[in-house]
């Protein structure tokens, strides 16, 4: 009895699930679906179905139909009055008749990826409760006025990758809840401002990838309450200075892939921006008046830049809110300021990915701070100055998170070291040493050579140029030089650099010696002197010659190599001074030195030979 007792009670248990199973399952549900009328449910997607099936279960609340071929759905759903979601996406479907879908518990419809060509102003009448409507990916060229009247719950209507051009003022009348538009991929030439009218509500607007190529200041006038603002990928060259001052409310900005070359100075008048996005376009330089009033950015990404090439170190200041920086794939950014970071208390992600930085700063980055950082794909050179990220990524806390991606750091140099993870590496590998030592020593010789070569030009052109000092020495005997020419020592003094001041070619018997009487032994008294002679004493003094007034006779350097050519000129031109009277070029052009030079010059035409008088000639200065 009790083995027949348990078989009846497994055999009646059995039953009931199998009677349960068969009240959930339909006995009309088609080939390859699955229905669930416990839930009101049928999913049958990818069912090969050509006509929409008619004999569900009539309270069924879901229907899944995407990628199917069915084509006509005029006047399919009236016996589904309860439906709530139905997805008609990846069909053939062209037409979408008049008051189609006056369901009035219908939430949620799906007619992305259709053919689907044109709307009409009651297509989508009766639809009280839609709140997402799907258009995405068809044929659609316009919006006609009142297109959507009647959709009173409606949040987000989504008309990407159509080819929508025009958008009549009227098309979003009635649209009183909505939150999010999506016109992305479709062929606007600008911004449709005036179809904006009556969306008060709209909290999210992506424009993104259409050829709009400039926002002007009324873009965006009746978007008040606007949150987030798509317009990546649009060719967007000018920004104008107001375009998005009425935007008081908007948090997020992305203008990604555009070709903007300078960084807008519109974006500092949203004062409640969060999140910005400006990579990919043509800046070369990212400064702190760009974001200086951004007080709220919590996140800004800048990667796919192929222009930037710099970030000052206080680019940051004003933006003390940061949690999250991204700058990524920047082939010309080598560099990154060591103070960037600097005061960014809430700073927890950094990434540095695929830049063309070889080293970074053990000060640059607040590891203890950061949740994550990436500075992977950069050509680092791995020496000594990143002993600090190899301790990091050796240490327990980083070894023990097995998906951080700064543990597959690599070296970009040098050679034998490329391609290595950073981590795997030894401290030995790390010495700057080898190469790196005698790399530096040899510029900092190089450097050492230039400064040493221009500093030596510049001195020898300033011996050259500026103008020489009196010799007054205590011993005249070292401010002087002999020169002998043919038994004539010549002496001369220059002044400045274009004329000398004295010349003085005449006949010394003997330089004078330590302890000579100069009174007797050093007078200057040339052969024919018009002026008598004046003592070397007297001449050191800075004696006046009595024979010339208002001229002074300096002493002489004939260390200058001019004038010692000079000199040489002057005592080959005869051996007995005849032609080289005592004359003085004082440098003011007065009458007694153009007298003196114009004598000279005469003289040197009467000497014998052409050579001996083209000399003198030369020698002279022709400006006075």
């Amino acid at each position: 009895m009790n083995l027949t007792t348990a078989l009846l009670a497994s055999l009646t248990l059995a039953a009931a699930i199998v009677a349960e199973a068969a009240a959930r399952l339909s006995t009309f549900c088609p080939l390859r679906c699955r229905c669930n009328d416990a839930e009101l449910t049928v999913n049958c997607q990818d069912a090969a179905l050509d006509v929409f099936p008619l004999t569900l279960h009539p309270m069924l609340k879901e229907i899944r139909l995407s990628r199917n071929n069915i084509a006509n759905i005029l006047s399919a759903f009236g016996v589904y009055s309860q439906l709530e979601v139905l997805d008609l996406s990846a069909n053939r479907i062209s037409n979408l008749g008049e008051n189609n879908f006056a369901l009035v518990n219908l939430r949620e419809l799906d007619l992305s990826y259709n053919f689907i060509k044109e709307l009409f102003a009651d297509t989508f009448q009766g639809a009280e409760s839609l709140q997402t409507l799907v258009l995405k990916k068809n044929s659609l060229t316009e919006l006609p006025a009142n297109v959507f009247k009647g959709l009173r719950s409606i949040e987000v209507i989504d008309l990407s990758n159509n080819h929508i051009s025009v958008i009549h003022p009227a098309a979003f009348t009635g649209l009183a809840t909505i939150k999010r538009l999506v016109l992305r991929a479709n062929h606007f030439r600008s911004v449709p401002t005036e179809s904006f009218v009556h969306l008060n509500s709209l909290r999210s607007l992506d424009l993104g990838s259409n050829a709009l190529s400039m926002l002007d200041e009324a873009a965006f006038t009746h978007l008040r309450n606007l949150e987030e603002l798509e317009l990546d990928k649009c060719g967007i060259a000018q920004v104008d200075a107001g375009s998005f001052l009425e935007l008081g409310e908007l948090r997020t900005l992305n203008l990604q892939y555009n070709n903007i070359q300078s960084f807008p100075l519109a974006i500092s008048t949203i004062e409640k921006l969060e999140d910005l996005n400006i990579g990919g376009n043509l800046i070369a330089r990212l400064s702190a008046k760009d974001l200086r009033k951004s007080y709220r950015l919590r996140k800004i990404t800048m990667s796919h830049s192929e222009m930037l090439q710099r970030i000052d170190d206080d680019a940051f200041q004003a933006n003390l809110g940061l949690e999250e920086v991204v700058f990524e794939f920047n082939m010309q950014l080598e560099r990154i300021p060591t103070n960037l970071f600097g005061g960014l208390a809430n700073l927890r992600r950094v990434s540095l990915r695929g830049n063309s930085i070889r080293t970074i700063d053990a000060h640059t980055l607040p590891i203890d701070l950061l949740a994550s950082f990436d500075l992977t794909k950069n050509p680092l050179e791995c020496n000594c100055q990143l002993m600090w990220l190899w301790q990091y990524l050796r240490s327990d806390y980083v070894v023990s998170m097995t998906t951080n991606a700064s543990s597959m750091v690599r070296c970009g140099g040098p050679e034998a070291l490329r391609s290595s993870l950073l981590m795997n590496l030894d401290a030995d590998d790390l010495e700057c040493g080898g190469d790196t030592k005698r790399g530096l020593l040899v510029g900092g010789l190089t450097i050492l050579c230039s400064v040493l070569l221009a500093i030596g030009g510049v001195l020898l052109w300033y011996r050259r140029r500026a103008p020489a000092h009196l010799m007054t020495s205590q011993d005249p005997v070292k401010a002087l030089k002999q020169l002998e020419n043919g038994g004539t020592s010549v002496y001369a003094q220059y002044q400045d650099s274009r004329y000398p001041y004295v010349l003085q070619p005449t006949r010394i018997p003997t330089l004078p010696t330590p302890g000579m009487s100069y009174a007797k032994s050093m007078m200057l008294t040339p052969k024919s002197s018009p002026n008598g002679g004046l003592s070397l004493p007297a001449c050191l003094a800075g004696g006046r010659n009595s024979g010339t007034p208002g001229q002074d006779n300096v002493c002489v350097d004939t260390s200058n190599h001019a004038y010692q050519t000079l000199g040489s000129a002057l005592s080959s031109a005869s051996s007995e001074c005849e032609s080289a009277k005592y004359f003085t070029l004082d440098g003011r052009g007065d009458q007694n030195s153009s007298l003196y030079v114009d004598e000279e010059r005469r003289r040197a035409d009467d000497l014998d030979g052409p050579e001996q008088g083209r000399a003198v000639r030369q020698a002279l200065p022709d400006e006075l």
